[in-house]
């Protein structure tokens, strides 16, 4: 599974995590799941932009660059107060198999944000990869089948998609 990010993209999702995750106020570790090119971006973001320190832990299963997690297994003996997924499952070609990888994972919040592409549900490649082009609602049926014990929350206007530990999961 191949994950593209532009430099552009994760600063512009990591801006919308304090409206999108209820914890953001005490979060001290932050998953930045499928960080792409440029993983430093998102640290350097985070710690200077909100004034709170986190330790940032990047994880992406193609990335080359030092300081990037390249196994899951890694990730499953951690616990992580919010993850950030930006643009990763609508680049994904296995939707099931990427979003198996994020159950494996202990986190309290996940923030999914999709890029639509063209709206037309019908996935092509691109200069850059693939692209689904599905609308962010027809993620949530698969997302809620993977974290059917976690509240699902899906945000329209902000094309994102919001995974919360809530009453469901400690029952």
């Amino acid at each position: 599974m191949t994950f593209k990010i532009s430099r552009k993209q994760v600063p512009a999702s990591a801006r919308l995590l304090p409206a999108l995750a209820p914890n953001w106020g005490y979060a001290n570790h932050f998953l930045n799941y499928g960080c792409g090119k440029y993983p430093e971006l998102t640290e350097h973001y985070l710690n200077n932009r909100f004034m709170q320190i986190q330790s940032v832990t990047n994880y992406d299963p193609n990335s080359h660059a030092e300081g990037v997690v390249n196994d899951i297994n890694e990730l499953k003996n951690q616990r992580y107060c919010v993850a950030l997924c930006a643009n990763v499952l609508n680049v994904c070609e296995d939707l099931e198999a990427v979003l198996a990888d994020l159950a494996q994972i202990d986190f309290d919040c996940c923030v999914i944000q999709i890029y639509e592409g063209d709206r037309t549900g019908v996935g092509k490649p691109t200069r850059d990869g693939y692209q689904r082009n599905e609308v962010v609602a027809d993620y949530v049926h698969a997302i809620r089948s993977n974290f059917h014990k976690f509240d699902v929350q899906l945000h329209r206007s902000r094309k994102c998609i919001t995974i919360l530990k809530g009453r469901k999961y400690y029952e």
